[in-house]
């Protein structure tokens, strides 16, 4: 049971990985990405309730699942700097920036004008 439970989160957390880089194409891919995210909140959920004794046995399979989450965790970052530079051209005398820190942020650039 707990190998089955490790193995369906990280196939969630894959399926969510396709579901972020395409998020940005079309609000249907959002919808899908929401339930993705429910659906691994209930799976998160039904592993914390597992004992550590339980779950000790699939390091190869928690090392996936961390690797996973950082590499979301990451391209969700990515695709909201990437909304946030959109709307920073397209709005750039009414939008301000704010950094994580909760500071405007200074001297943006176009996306237009950085190298990619």
């Amino acid at each position: 049971m707990v190998e089955k439970k490790l193995e369906q989160l990280i196939k969630t957390l894959e399926e969510e990985k396709n579901l972020i880089v395409r998020a940005i194409e079309a609000q249907e891919y959002i919808e899908k990405l929401i339930k993705v995210i429910e659906e691994k909140q209930k799976l998160l959920e039904q592993i914390k309730n597992l004992s550590p004794e339980e779950i000790q046995n699939y390091k190869d399979k928690l090392e996936k699942i961390k690797k996973l989450s950082q590499v979301n965790m990451s391209l969700a970052l990515d695709n909201l700097q990437f909304i946030e530079e959109v709307f920073s051209v397209i709005f750039k005398d009414e939008a301000k920036q704010y950094n994580q820190t909760g500071y405007i942020q200074q001297n943006q650039k176009s996306l237009f004008n950085k190298k990619i």
